[in-house]
């Protein structure tokens, strides 16, 4: 991550969907850099699970996949959010998996920009 780039740098975003996506990419930068600022909930750890399990299957399936992990690594990645739900009380703020969930939801939704 080697900084935080804003849609007004890049030229030709017109779209409200783009601009909708580096604001949610925002959110989780801000989130890996202050992790007690988001709560944990199971929605959310169900919404983190459910990405990686998309991402495998894009993965296993398209010829063209933009997925930046292969299945394996993504295997391990659902294995570890699977243990989030072991490890979170409802409105926890642990730092730690607050990082891990921020630092992936960063990177693939950054992508969708």
């Amino acid at each position: 991550m080697a900084g935080f780039p804003t849609w007004q740098e890049v030229k030709g975003v017109r779209s409200s969907t783009h601009v909708k996506h580096q604001i949610e990419a925002n959110y989780w930068y801000h989130c890996l850099m202050f992790p007690r600022s988001l709560e944990l909930s199971e929605d959310l750890i169900f919404e983190f699970r459910d990405l990686f399990i998309h991402s495998m299957s894009d993965q296993m399936v398209s010829e063209t996949s933009v997925v930046p992990y292969n299945v394996d690594d993504l295997q391990k990645l659902v294995f570890l959010a699977n243990s989030l739900q072991h490890s979170t009380r409802a409105g926890s703020k642990i730092g730690g998996s607050t990082c891990f969930i921020s630092v992936f939801m960063y990177t693939f939704v950054g992508q969708r920009f």
